[in-house]
């Protein structure tokens, strides 16, 4: 009942394509809603712990470096998730050939087939490779902007303090930090959470046990953050 509320004040308050594709990800996954809360928890947690183990005493004097970086970490976090969450049908706006192509092709290779919706060993394995593009582009446009976030406030930080302060987290450059949140979300998340679908629909099928399911899924989740 409460994935159904929030779907309709969705449909009604957010742009049609936003609204489709939220939706959707409730109709494939009743618990889309609770798996992305879950994950946003865990990643703020363990990202918050990291700054406050890495920065030490001067935790207070860098908080706002520290904010933008546990941002950037929730961000890329909550977009992986919405990219690799199976989805249903509703209302395609595929308006040419490309575009029905990429739909045709499931968000997850372990997605479950449907009367609309059937998929291929071809088509599963093909999602791989098209997330993977498609998680690169995240990471880029997500890491490059995050990196003039953090360029502003290092130069807001050396104003103050002086041309020869430096943060006890180096700050990386626009190239790095956009390559390599591009690498880090299309290798590294792409690979991680195909399995972690694929684990997700087996004990959804397996699993008799509510609470059983989503304590596992609960726990594929805390292991899926620690080896990221």
């Amino acid at each position: 009942n409460a994935g159904r509320s929030c779907g309709g004040a969705v449909s009604r308050s957010t742009p049609q394509a936003f609204s489709r594709g939220f939706v959707g990800r409730l109709m494939a996954d009743p618990a889309f809603l609770y798996k992305l809360a879950f994950e946003q928890v865990v990643t703020i947690s363990a990202a918050t712990m990291y700054e406050v183990a890495h920065r030490g005493d001067r935790l207070k004097a860098e908080w706002d470096l520290a904010l933008s970086n546990i941002m950037q970490l929730s961000v890329a976090n909550a977009l992986t998730v919405w990219c690799m969450t199976p989805v249903r049908s509703f209302g395609s706006s595929a308006t040419n050939g490309f575009q029905k192509f990429l739909a045709s092709m499931p968000n997850n290779a372990f997605d479950r087939a449907g009367p609309l919706r059937q998929y291929t060993n071809a088509t599963r394995g093909l999602s791989v490779v098209t997330k993977a593009a498609e998680l690169s582009a995240v990471g880029v446009i997500t890491g490059g902007a995050f990196s003039l976030l953090n360029s502003g406030l290092l130069a807001m930080h050396k104003k103050k303090e002086g041309k020869e302060w430096e943060p006890s987290i180096p700050v990386p450059d626009l190239k790095t930090s956009a390559l390599g949140m591009g690498a880090f979300l299309g290798i590294s998340c792409n690979l991680r959470y195909q399995l972690l679908g694929g684990a997700d629909r087996w004990m959804t099928e397996h699993l008799t046990s509510l609470a059983g399911a989503v304590s596992a899924t609960a726990l594929g989740r805390v292991v899926n953050n620690q080896v990221g």
